[in-house]
This record gives C-alpha cells, sequence and structure tokens, in this order.
C-alpha cells in the first residue's frame, strides 16, 4: 500500500511540475504575442506615414510634369525635398524574451 501512495504522490508531484511549466510557457507565449502585436502597430504607423509621405511626393510630381502654376514648375509646399519631410519613426528596440521569463502575472 505504501509503494501504491509514494507512486501515485510522485506522478501527482511531477504532473503539477508539468503544469507549472505548461502555465510558465503560456504566459511567455502571452507576452511575446503581445510584444509583436505591438512590434506590428508600429510598422503599420510607419508604413502609413511612409505612404502618405509617397502620395505627397508622387502629387508634388504630377504637378510639376503638369505644369501645375502655368511655368512647369509647382508652386512650393511643405515637402519639396526628401530633406523637408518628417523623419520616420525609430525602429523598435529589440527585447528577448528574457524578460518576460516566469512571469505569472498576467496568468
Amino acid at each position: 500500500m505504501s509503494i501504491e501512495v509514494t507512486t501515485r504522490d510522485a506522478m501527482i508531484a511531477d504532473l503539477e511540475r508539468q503544469l507549472n511549466d505548461l502555465q510558465i510557457a503560456h504566459n511567455n507565449t502571452q507576452n511575446e504575442l503581445a510584444q509583436t502585436r505591438d512590434e506590428l502597430e508600429e510598422v503599420h504607423g510607419t508604413l502609413e506615414h511612409a505612404n502618405a509621405m509617397l502620395a505627397a511626393h508622387d502629387a508634388q510630381h504630377l504637378l510639376e510634369q503638369e505644369g501645375g502654376n502655368g511655368e512647369g514648375e509647382a508652386p512650393d509646399s511643405d515637402m519639396d525635398t526628401e530633406d523637408d519631410m518628417p523623419p520616420l519613426p525609430a525602429p523598435p528596440s529589440p527585447m528577448g524574451s528574457e524578460a518576460t521569463a516566469n512571469n505569472l502575472d498576467d496568468f
């Protein structure tokens, strides 16, 4: 009887360790997904900004080709050249999964 209880207790302890490991892995995965989502949102914003700058540049180029003001030159704008365009946001800083390891606050 004692051997059966010891075996059962060992199995329970092993299952509890496995469950704890799964909870940690699940939490780390959730944190990594949240970080990836934030990075994708930042990339999306950067792409929208770049598309707006390209659209402004294309519009300026079309005006220059069509002679928009009758003299073959487009009127001056706030964004005549790439140098006049606002800078793109800085890329996200890389964070490893080490920052989220063993963190069960959100679980």
